[in-house]
């Protein structure tokens, strides 16, 4: 988080930053529950800038779903939380507050539903928004939200990226005038329950982090969900049947999909240089997190090989060679247990 705080002060060129801080999860599902707003202004102190910084707390309700996102939107910044409501604000003239909208449209989330079918049995607030992206073609702004959604008749869920589409006065209309649509959807619907096992659903491990690959191509990084062949039957992320623990290249046009890249556990991290490098950054098991340099049709191993052990281990149980990446593609840079590696 220390890196995109700086990443967003070079963009701004060493100017104020503006932070909107994660709301507690504390509050139940779609709370309206409204502290009052608060400004205050520090600095960060490293060894390439000092950073200027501004923070706005409590300006969106708090929610019990995590995640979400937050980009640039036109002359303003466009905020989805974990519950699926979408904000569009700036910061007035003298950064002392916010100028906050609530926008009519809600992401396509049926949180609600999904609660009332999954009970007690599964973290509900796992079940979430996971990033937004958008950009404008032709005067038409394009805004792309990756969320899980249950669907209801089958008794399963999926991973969804659903789209939004008009004009930027339509979608700060106070009435809607647009329709959402959904554009892909992961594969294959996982049950929630079964016969031969409790319920299941592990939203810890989602990915969901969007990139542009051009104009008409949209990459989403899904998650493998936890179903990683050690605590599941299923390896998802070497199983080209199921879209989780892969990288999915979307085409916008006609909705076809297909897989980018496979072997990951939970890629949370995704951005395309202007060179058109593809870089993700993945949470892996303890000491197992990396920055993969990303190439087409490329399997990053997870979950035969890992660099990480399993929690309170010294080895992650189903490499057969600890430590080694024979056979697959190593990551550009891997994460630590007690020391910082290059590979």
């Amino acid at each position: 988080m220390f890196w995109s705080v700086v990443a967003l002060a070079i963009i701004l060129a060493g100017a104020s930053l503006v932070v909107v801080w994660a709301a507690p999860d504390w509050v139940k599902v779609r709370s309206l529950v409204q502290l009052k707003p608060e400004t205050s202004a520090f600095h960060i102190r490293s060894s390439l800038y000092d950073l200027s910084v501004t923070s706005f707390k409590n300006y969106t309700p708090r929610t019990l779903q995590n995640q979400g996102s937050l980009i640039l939107f036109a002359d303003r910044y466009l905020l989805a939380n974990g519950s699926g409501d979408l904000f569009v604000f700036q910061s007035s003239p003298d950064m002392d507050s916010l100028e906050m909208r609530t926008l009519i449209y809600k992401v396509p989330i049926n949180i609600e539903e999904f609660s009332s079918a999954a009970g007690s049995s599964v973290n509900v607030k796992l079940f979430r928004v996971a990033d937004v992206i958008s950009r404008e073609r032709n005067g038409v702004q394009r805004v792309f939200v990756s969320h899980h959604h249950w669907k209801g008749a089958e008794g399963c869920w999926v991973m969804r990226v659903s789209s939004l589409q008009g004009s930027f006065a339509d979608l700060l209309a106070d009435e809607p005038r647009l329709q959402w649509n959904t554009v892909f959807e992961s594969k294959p619907c996982i049950p929630l329950m079964a016969a031969d096992r409790p319920p299941f659903f592990t939203g810890m491990e989602n990915g969901g982090r969007m990139a542009w690959l051009d104009e008409d191509r949209l990459l989403v990084s899904i998650g493998d969900h936890g179903m990683d062949g050690w605590a599941t039957m299923v390896r998802a992320a070497q199983d080209t049947n199921y879209s989780h623990g892969s990288i999915i290249a979307v085409n916008l046009d006609d909705h076809s999909s297909e897989i980018y890249s496979l072997g990951r556990r939970n890629p949370q991290g995704l951005i395309v240089t202007a060179a058109g490098q593809i870089w993700s950054t993945e949470h892996g098991p303890q000491g197992g997190d990396k920055l993969n340099l990303i190439e087409k049709g490329g399997n990053y191993g997870w979950p035969l090989v890992s660099y990480g052990t399993e929690y309170g281990s010294f080895s992650w149980p189903l490499s057969t060679k600890p430590g080694g990446h024979e056979d697959f593609i190593r990551p550009f840079f891997r994460g630590f247990r007690r020391s910082a590696c290059r590979v």
